[in-house]
């Protein structure tokens, strides 16, 4: 048997300090999964953590060339 735990769009942009906006944007782009079920999304932690890895460590500051 397989246990799925769904966590809210909310609850899921808290864990990866994003907005709620900015998830709904990247499940536009395709970049995140979620389905809509009777108005709300709602995701998996694993497509959590896939995000997390895969879209958010690119950004940020460059490392210092060393000298």
């Amino acid at each position: 048997m397989t246990f799925k735990m769904e966590i809210t769009l909310a609850e899921a942009a808290a864990m990866l300090k994003l907005t709620p906006r900015a998830l709904r944007a990247a499940i536009k782009r395709g970049t995140f999964r979620a389905a809509k079920y009777a108005g709300c999304w709602f995701t998996l932690p694993a497509n959590v953590e896939l995000y997390r890895r895969d879209h958010l460590r690119r950004y940020g500051r460059k490392a210092k060339q060393p000298t």
